[in-house]
């Protein structure tokens, strides 16, 4: 009988032991991701490490003939690990200029303005008039759209938009966002490598 409240007791312990360090692991595994406000602060800090240090990073040009919207593309790499890509991209009916900062290789913030035309800037007053038309292309009719999307592990987090919103990460844009802001940099970075 005593070996078996032996092997009882034994059990029992073991058991505990095994949840206590079930439960220690779970918390510091739940210590070491990121919380949101976190990885905004993060992404800002390094934002302005690399601004701080951008003279001493080199630079690569290149034109970007990738994008719907052609435009141009700088690039700043300490030896060949990005730190930070600027795009500019000019359209019939926007221009966007968008900035890429990396942190270990990683995206980890992408700033974007967008202005978005009232018409074309192909569609002058001429044009319009020709065509009957008593609205065309006027610059002062401009709207400024401003974006910033953080990431953690190249994975969208939080997304903040132009009126200073969070957008929600079950928003069917946020999903697709995601996608599109890593293939953007993917493709910067890699015609970027060209030069």
């Amino acid at each position: 009988m005593t070996l078996l409240k032996a092997y009882y007791a034994t059990t029992y312990t073991m058991k505990n032991a095994i949840i206590t360090v079930m439960l220690l692991c779970g918390l510091v595994f739940a210590g070491c991701k990121k919380k949101k406000g976190d990885i905004v602060a993060y992404a800002m800090e390094e934002r302005a490490r690399i601004e701080k240090k951008l003279k001493e990073f080199s630079i690569r040009q290149a034109d970007d003939v990738i994008s719907k919207e052609k435009g141009a593309l700088i690039g700043y790499f300490d030896g060949d690990v990005p730190q930070k890509v600027s795009s500019q991209n000019f359209g019939s009916r926007s221009r966007t200029f968008r900035t890429y900062y990396f942190s270990d290789g990683m995206l980890i913030l992408v700033e974007e303005q967008r202005y978005v035309y009232n018409m074309p800037v192909t569609y002058t007053e001429d044009v319009a008039r020709a065509q009957g038309d008593s609205v065309w292309y006027d610059d002062s009719k401009t709207v400024l759209e401003k974006n910033y999307y953080y990431l953690d592990d190249n994975q969208l987090v939080k997304w903040i938009d132009e009126e200073g919103h969070d957008i929600p990460a079950n928003n069917a844009e946020f999903v697709q966002m995601q996608p599109e802001l890593l293939s953007q940099a993917i493709y910067a970075l890699k015609q970027l490598e060209e030069k």
